[in-house]
């Protein structure tokens, strides 16, 4: 699926990835791979999606907003009180 040509700063040549023979099924091991818009502008492009928005704000920037998102709808949803009277007795 992926050539790798460098691995922290220093030069290799390894492969990573699979790919299902039709296609439908991907894998990596390549952490933070979505993290550049631009990657997966291109991934959903290939596989027929290129009308969804993909937000600009990349690396650990958009990771930290994507944290903050799921930590608010938690606290939103979840009885924190009731959790820590649990936990905590």
């Amino acid at each position: 699926m992926f050539r790798i040509s460098e691995r922290n700063s220093a030069a290799c040549r390894d492969d990573d990835g699979c790919v299902a023979g039709d296609a439908r099924i991907m894998g990596t091991y390549i952490h933070g791979l979505f993290d550049a818009p631009g990657i997966t502008r291109r991934w959903l492009k290939s596989i027929g999606l290129e009308d969804i928005k993909v937000s600009r704000t990349e690396g650990l920037a958009a990771r930290d907003k994507a944290y903050d998102r799921l930590a608010e709808h938690f606290e939103r949803h979840v009885d924190i009180k009731k959790i820590e009277k649990y936990v905590f007795r």
